[in-house]
C-alpha cells in the first residue's frame, strides 16, 4: 500500500520529519497504488477464497488498509479466511480499535510483525517517527 519509513514514503496524514527537529515540508509519503482500486482488488481475491496480506507502514495507509478489509469482511464474512498488514508500524487508534475488533470477533485479521527488523532499523525509524504526534517547535 504504501513505502518505506526508512525513505519517508510510508504515506502519512502529516508531514514526515527529515531528523528528529525537522519537518520534510509537503511530504506526506504516498499510496503505491495511486489508482484507489486495493478494494476491488481485495475483493476479488477474498471472494476467491484467497488471504490477502498488504504491505502498510504509515498511519494513513494502514487506515486504507484496515478499512478496506472490514469493508469486504462485512460483505462476506468468510471462516478460515485471515487477511494480514505487513508492519503495520504507526496505526491510528482507530485502526489499532479496528485491528482488535476484527481479531476478537471474527479472528480474520492478523499482524505480520517483525521483531528483528522492528530492531534493525530502530534507529533509522526513530528520528523519523519521533516527532510525528508532537508538533516541532
Amino acid at each position: 500500500m504504501d513505502g518505506s519509513g526508512g525513505a519517508r514514503t510510508a504515506w502519512l496524514y502529516n508531514e514526515w520529519n527529515k531528523n528528529s527537529t525537522e519537518r520534510d515540508a509537503g511530504n506526506y509519503g504516498y499510496p503505491a497504488d495511486g489508482s484507489g482500486n486495493l478494494p476491488q482488488e481485495v475483493r476479488l481475491f477474498h471472494d476467491a477464497g484467497v488471504h490477502v496480506g498488504t504491505h502498510a507502514i504509515g498511519d494513513r495507509a494502514i487506515d486504507w488498509v484496515v478499512d478496506t478489509y472490514a469493508q469486504v469482511l462485512k460483505e462476506k464474512s468468510t471462516v478460515g479466511l485471515r487477511h494480514s498488514i505487513i508492519h503495520a508500524n504507526i496505526p491510528t487508534d482507530h485502526a489499532i480499535a479496528e485491528m482488535v475488533r476484527l481479531e476478537t470477533n471474527t479472528t480474520q485479521l492478523t499482524l505480520s510483525r517483525k521483531r528483528p527488523f522492528m530492531w534493525w532499523i530502530g534507529d533509522t525509524l526513530r528520528g523519523k517517527f519521533l516527532a510525528l504526534s508532537a508538533p516541532l517547535g
